[in-house]
């Protein structure tokens, strides 16, 4: 059987599945729905010759969560598959072919959808927290992370302490625009030690009808770091909670 990327992207010639390529392609499927945060399950059936991928809800799908809209883009894009509503009213969609998962995936892998993911990633793991922030898609490469009112709701400071510093605002007049791009100077270098590499910040002052704002241009990896440091700070702050009361 010809390695699976050696195979090209269309089922001119499709290569069933087997059980052994149904495992291993199962796991492959399995661990780009989990980078791409989809919220889906994926079972092998027929005796190892079909694998069915059932979207439980979560995540931004390369197509629209319905049989009709799902089976159009499977068709326009030669996937052999076919797309149903399961008895709960879950989106399935079933692949027979090596080459059909292949496409699938690469799919889910597309820029686009992976920073989609990470936006998203990151506005959940926010709003465990009162902090004035939003996330949106800035292009196919860059989440932006906005942090709004730092002079009147401290906000750049709160973020710093879900990153692991304090205080990024000492010393600083927010009132004043130099105040202001200090500390997005600052911010800027406690993101850059978290995720290991430079993160761009803009620092825009506030005016009589608008407060001032941070916006943080993030990769979809920096993005993915930034989200689980403050998963890691909400874990410990979660687990030493339970020891101060146990």
């Amino acid at each position: 059987m010809p390695h699976p990327d050696d195979i090209p992207l269309t089922d001119s010639f499709p290569i069933p599945l087997d059980p052994a390529s149904a495992t291993e392609l199962r796991q492959v499927l399995d661990d780009e729905l989990a980078k791409a945060r989809i919220s889906a399950r994926v079972d092998v059936l027929q005796f190892g010759t079909v694998l069915e991928i059932v979207f439980l809800g979560s995540g931004k799908l390369p197509f629209d969560s319905d049989p009709v809209q799902a089976g159009i883009w499977l068709a326009k894009h030669s996937v052999d598959g076919r797309a149903r509503f399961t008895p709960e009213q879950d989106l399935a969609v079933t692949l027979t072919t090596v080459t059909a998962v292949h496409l699938v995936v690469a799919a889910i892998a597309d820029p686009h959808t992976l920073m989609y993911a990470a936006a998203a990633a990151l506005d959940d793991a926010l709003s465990a927290y009162p902090l004035p922030a939003e996330t949106r898609v800035h292009s196919d490469h860059v989440v932006m992370l906005l942090l709004h009112d730092s002079l009147e709701l401290g906000t750049a400071a709160g973020f710093a302490r879900l990153l692991g510093g304090q205080d990024p605002d000492a010393g600083l007049d927010l009132n004043r625009p130099r105040g202001v791009r200090r500390l997005a100077e600052r911010i800027g270098w406690l993101a850059t030690g978290v995720t290991g590499s430079r993160v761009l910040v803009d620092g825009i002052p506030g005016c009589g009808h608008a407060p001032d704002h941070l916006a943080l241009y993030l990769t979809a990896e920096q993005a993915r770091r930034v989200t689980e440091r403050i998963e890691a700070g909400d874990r410990h702050a979660h687990a030493s909670t339970q020891e101060s009361t146990s």
